[in-house]
């Protein structure tokens, strides 16, 4: 993991006495130290340690961005005291141990940063990372929802008797119902970069960072200064820790009981349960922007098996949520799920595609499309639909990226109506007939019967098709009649002939 010199300077403050400018950097961008020789190209995002001033270039040659820790300084080098970019350590102090002190901080973070990528990668929990987390800010950590519901906090909340009171229930509603009234809280609704809360609700300064789901505010981390005091580059730390845990937040499942209402959580739960709340989802949803009149379509992706162990899925529902705006996309069961709003998209379906097709031409993906709908009562038939879409389109076609549900029902309909049999005992048996009569007598009934019914019935343009004469046609239609007992003012039956030469062309 990378540092800032913020971070540094705090870290090997607890250890050494040293000198630094007044403007230190704090983006996490320092990689980890190396010894500095007389003559070395200095790099940016670089730490060096210096044992002399005198081997250094002049400083306008110093590229910014780097930090320069100094033992002992010389008074004959031409720096500025307290240099922005440079860290001065007591000329006693061994570089060794220097180096040494450097190295373990960032053994520290590193392992912090792991937790954090396992955490995201579903090996550990979210508790794991507020619990590990404690030792890099100092102070315990919360997780809550928008609606003021606590989802996780540090242990060390029911270990501390002094912090106890902290996330005691009544407290906690009392805390909730003043900072419903408060404007400077609700105004603190909409930012989207660390911030410090004030303490005269809850007697404590808060580092807080809010986590917005589809741009609305969903989750904050709330770090209380309860402790020790907060110290420069808290922030960044804050903000590079939020990207994680809005990585966990997507994966974790939570009961309805928890009262966590994000656009994931609410398409999933119409997916899985049979029994909900339409008016309570149709109120959830608006929040969303997600309007019952609006029109939607909905989309299954397969993915690997690959994907899955590498846990890129997440990458994906990201990319389909970044290249198609208005989408909502989220891994369900073993595919992923994708609703779009093409209302507030502000296209229609033919531009979505073409936004897709690239990323599923270069990533291996195919999609199945349900057709578009209006309301949310029948989203998971809609949802069926892009599976079958997906499923039937990907067997039959195999080199083709995107399957629709309205290109692909009809092999639907036919797999499903011989599911519990071979596709030739359910045609009809006046084709099979056919079939047989034409292999005996060298005739050529089965298909002179296919072009006719595929011509709609013409005699004349079945013919031409046939290159033989009107009345060699009106021939073979009757010997055909009289050897099948064929009658084509029986819809029905037309109907029945046609599904039959499908299957048997299927079963080829």
């Amino acid at each position: 993991m990378r540092l800032s010199a913020q971070v540094l300077k705090s870290k090997l403050e607890e250890v050494y006495t040293l000198k630094a400018g007044n403007h230190i950097g704090n983006n996490l961008c320092l990689s980890r130290p190396m010894f500095y020789e007389q003559g070395m190209e200095l790099k940016e995002n670089k730490i060096y340690i210096v044992e002399k001033y005198e081997y250094l270039p002049e400083e306008r040659l110093i590229p910014q961005g780097l930090l320069l820790l100094v033992i002992g300084k010389e008074e004959s080098a031409g720096y500025t005291d307290g240099s922005d970019n440079v860290f001065e350590f007591p000329v006693n102090c061994s570089s060794f141990q220097l180096f040494n002190k450097v190295q373990e901080i960032f053994d520290l973070y590193d392992e912090w940063e792991y937790i954090l990528q396992s955490a995201a990668d579903e090996e550990k929990n979210l508790q794991v990372v507020m619990d590990e987390s404690v030792g890099i800010f100092g102070n315990p950590l919360t997780v809550s929802t928008s609606d003021f519901f606590m989802l996780s906090y540090s242990v060390i909340f029911e270990e501390n008797e002094k912090l106890t009171e902290l996330i005691d229930p009544n407290n906690l509603f009392e805390y909730s119902n003043a900072f419903k009234q408060d404007p400077e809280y609700n105004q603190a609704r909409t930012i989207r970069q660390p911030f410090l809360f004030p303490e005269y609700i809850t007697g404590y300064r808060s580092l807080c960072m809010n986590i917005f789901d589809h741009g609305i505010y969903a989750y904050r981390i709330a770090i209380p200064e309860v402790l020790q005091e907060f110290k420069p580059g808290m922030m960044e730390l804050v903000q590079y820790l939020a990207g994680y845990i809005e990585k966990v937040l997507r994966k974790l499942c939570v009961t309805k009981e928890t009262k966590v209402f994000s656009l994931y959580r609410i398409l999933k739960e119409i997916l899985e349960d049979e029994n909900r709340n339409q008016a309570q989802i149709e109120h959830n949803l608006s929040e969303y922007g997600w309007n019952e009149t609006h029109q939607y379509v909905c989309m299954s992706f397969k993915v690997a098996m690959l994907d899955r162990k590498n846990m890129t899925v997440n990458f994906i529902c990201h990319h389909i949520e970044s290249l198609v705006p208005g989408a909502c996309a989220f891994q369900y069961k073993s595919d992923i799920a994708v609703f779009i709003n093409l209302t507030g998209f502000g296209g229609t379906l033919e531009d979505v595609c073409g936004r897709l097709v690239y990323f599923l031409r270069d990533s291996y993906l195919k999609v199945g499309i349900s057709n578009e709908f209006v309301g949310f009562s029948e989203m998971k038939y809609f949802y069926y639909q892009a599976q079958v879409a997906l499923d039937t389109g990907s067997r039959n076609h195999k080199y083709q990226w995107i399957h629709r549900f309205d290109e692909v029902i009809l092999l639907y309909l036919l797999e499903q109506g011989v599911k519990e049999f071979p596709p030739h005992l359910c045609a009809s048996r006046k084709l099979l007939e056919l079939k047989k009569y034409d292999a005996q007598h060298h005739t050529d009934f089965y298909d002179t019967l296919r072009i006719y019914l595929v011509n709609h019935l013409n005699a004349v343009q079945s013919a031409k098709v046939l290159y033989i004469h009107r009345s060699t046609f009106l021939y073979r239609m009757e010997r055909i009649k009289e050897l099948i007992s064929l009658d084509t003012d029986n819809q029905d039956m037309v109907l029945y002939l046609m599904i039959s030469y499908r299957l048997l062309e299927s079963k080829n």
